[in-house]
């Protein structure tokens, strides 16, 4: 008797500890919202395949690229980070086993129901869609700051500019160059 008790009361400690932990990582679905690059599919890099999704929480909608064709669907979230979501695509051949398993694991992964974690993936935070079948590694784009330019200039496009202030011409003295030049 005693032991039952014991194997309840840890089986219940590591249950609530389970949940804090799932709620700690835990996703709000407008966090979600701006484009997702997918970094592996199932423990396998497939940086290279390029596959985008976009999420739009306010429309509930999903688009990207699946690495060979354009995606697009409707978000159906059956809790706060359950979802699924049935994708129309465009039709173009996959070039590479990369972007052949990327797609694959996208789509079924959409079409099954996944939740969605804050992950981390080789020192990179990113979200973690789970499926049945498959887990998928994303990290957000876009957010960093850009690199500036090696030039940057204003200018003013209400104001004239003045051409003549530069030397289009070759650098031959011919006359009709210089005829053209003085006569500005």
């Amino acid at each position: 008797m005693f032991y039952q008790k014991m194997a309840v009361l840890c089986l219940l400690s590591l249950l609530s500890s389970s949940a804090l932990l799932a709620e700690e990582n835990s996703i709000k679905l407008e966090e979600l919202d701006g484009n997702w690059h997918l970094r592996s599919a199932d423990g396998k890099s497939v940086r290279q395949a390029r596959a985008i999704l976009e999420f739009d929480s306010a429309k509930m909608h999903i688009s990207g690229f699946d690495a060979c064709n354009k995606i697009s669907g409707t978000l159906n979230a059956s809790s706060e980070n359950n979802m699924s979501s049935t994708l129309i695509a465009t039709k173009m051949v996959c070039r590479t086993q990369k972007q052949v398993l990327a797609s694959k694991a996208l789509h079924e992964t959409l079409a099954e129901g996944f939740s969605v974690v804050h992950a981390s993936s080789n020192g990179v935070d990113g979200i973690l869609l789970k499926s049945q079948h498959h887990q998928l590694f994303f990290k957000k784009m876009g957010g960093e700051e850009k690199p500036k330019a090696w030039f940057e200039f204003d200018v003013d496009l209400d104001t004239d500019f003045d051409f003549g202030a530069f030397d289009f011409g070759s650098e031959d003295n011919d006359t009709e160059s210089n005829q053209s030049k003085e006569s500005l």
